[in-house]
């Protein structure tokens, strides 16, 4: 069996960097601190709505309620966005940290 390698070998940083989308603390960009932000505030609103400590509703005006106050902080932010000339989708950056937040 022939096995065939790279040229030049990946280390562990590049893999991660490459395959789970993760950036050193030093690169981070201004459109990942607003995806940040958005994950902060809408954490922060969720648990003081919900009143448990994961933030999970357990009733329709909860779920209601968290669901406005995430379009609405989306909103600003997205309008921050545009004010500071910020490149890059948003929403997909709030998406791919959402899949790699604990």
């Amino acid at each position: 069996m022939t096995r065939f390698m790279a040229k030049s070998p990946i280390d562990a940083s590049d893999w991660r960097q490459a395959i789970l989308g993760e950036w050193p603390a030093a690169d981070r960009t201004d459109l990942y601190k607003l995806a940040e932000e958005y994950h902060t505030r809408c954490d922060a609103f969720d648990i003081q709505v919900c009143g448990n400590p994961e933030g999970r509703p357990t009733n329709g005006p909860q779920f209601a309620a968290i669901n406005r106050h995430s379009k609405q902080v989306l909103r600003e932010l997205e309008e921050r966005q545009r004010q500071t000339r910020i490149d890059g989708d948003l929403l997909k950056e709030i998406r791919r940290q959402s899949r790699t937040r604990p």
